[in-house]
This record gives C-alpha cells, structure tokens and sequence, in this order.
C-alpha cells in the first residue's frame, strides 16, 4: 500500500487531508480521518494556508497598504498581493497554484487586494460559498488520484449524494501525513507578522462572505416545484 507524502502535495491539501488538527469547530464537512469540522472554518484556513505558502516562497507578495480618507480624518488598511512569478511548487490543481495564476493574468498594475482576488477567485455567487472553496481543494485531490468519488447509498429528494473518500492505493495512510509544513506556516505568521497574519484572515473572511448571496426563497421555491413536475411528468407521446 502506498503512503502519501507531504512532498506530493501543497500545504493546503495537507491541511484539507488532516484538517482535524487545524479546525476543531464541529461541523457537516466530514474529512477522510472521519471527522467532522466546520465548512466555513475549513474553507477560510484553507485560503490563509494558501496564501501564506505562496508568500513564504516568495511567488507572492502580502503587503499592507495604508490610506488616508477624508481629508486624512482617518485612515483604512487594505492587504496588498503582488505576484513575483507563477512557477509554483506544487501541483496545478491545489489552491496555491490556482490563486498565483489568477493572480499574475488578472491583477490591475501587478496588485490587487486580497479580498478582490478571494472575491474573483470564487467566481459567482452562492447561497454558501464556503462549500465552492473546500469543493476545489477536494477537486484538486481527485485529480491528483489522493481522494475519489464513491457513492454513498443514500439518495435525497433532490440529489444522489456522494461522498469523498482516500483512494484505494493510498487509503489508511493519513496517520503518518507529515504536518509540520502547514502548522509552520501558521506559527510563524501569527507570531511574526501579526499586522498581516490578522489582515489576511479579515479580508479573506470579507471576500468569501460578499459570494454570499441567498436567492429569494419564493423564487427558489417555485423553481423547485418547477423542477419536481418537469422530472414526474408522464412522457408526451404525440
């Protein structure tokens, strides 16, 4: 059997694979330990996680911009993000490569702010965008073959749920996961760099949050009626 090596993967996927020792708000996401932890507390570690493994390779920049308002009445802090390249080490499809490239062709002047690029990250917006963000994380593992879609037998109303599990040639391999890199990055940040440690966390929070848009619950009602009848409407024949 085939263990897993933090070498293979970026830190945000450790994270996600061993994310009990990162989150430990209960919640609906069920890791593949079996556990289960908060979506919305998983997702934004994901993304600080993410970010700072680029920064602390220097494929990104995280700088604190100050501004006056009003006549310098007072001033606003916003958290810069300046790409240096887009050669990353790790896999394409972890989160860490996908904000750098998002970063380097879409980024006004070569920065932008954190929120903005968490914002344009998530593309639309959705009654839980913290679901999205942990939703490519586990994609990326798929792609990779770490994780694999098995079916569960259980079927909703609407949807035949699926669940996500280690892969066949790798499963029962997490206990021996090195977390060293993930749990670094999250130290020294925090002790280092409290300003941006503490910046990074609010305007990742802020960018995720403004996705958050619920539909109106008439509509979203009548298109689930809609919906039900298209699916239990007898065939037409003539």
């Amino acid at each position: 059997m085939t263990n897993i090596s933090a070498d293979q993967l970026s830190p945000s996927q450790i994270l996600l694979l061993r994310g009990d020792r990162f989150v430990h708000q209960r919640g609906k996401l069920v890791l593949p330990t079996g556990a289960s932890v908060s979506m919305q507390a998983m997702a934004e570690k994901l993304m600080t996680v993410a970010f700072l493994a680029c920064a602390a390779q220097n494929i990104m920049e995280l700088q604190i911009q100050t501004q006056e308002t009003l006549f310098g009445l007072w001033t606003v802090q916003k958290l810069l993000v300046i790409p240096h390249t887009t050669d990353v080490p790790w896999p394409k499809t972890s989160l860490e490569a996908r904000l750098t490239q998002l970063a380097a062709h879409l980024l006004p002047e070569n920065r932008c702010r954190v929120q903005s690029l968490v914002h344009v990250f998530l593309g639309e917006d959705s009654p839980y965008p913290w679901r999205q963000i942990v939703a490519i994380a586990q994609g990326g593992l798929v792609a990779q073959g770490v994780l694999a879609h098995i079916d569960e037998a259980h079927w909703s109303m609407f949807e035949h749920r699926k669940k996500l599990h280690l892969a066949r040639p790798t499963c029962g391999s997490l206990d021996d996961l090195d977390c060293t890199v993930p749990e670094a990055l999250l130290v020294h940040y925090a002790q280092a760099t409290p300003q941006i440690w503490h910046r990074l966390r609010q305007e990742i929070a802020w960018g995720i949050g403004a996705r958050n848009k619920r539909p109106h619950p008439l509509r979203e009602n009548r298109q689930r009626r809609i919906k039900l009848i298209n699916e239990h409407r007898p065939f037409n024949r003539f």
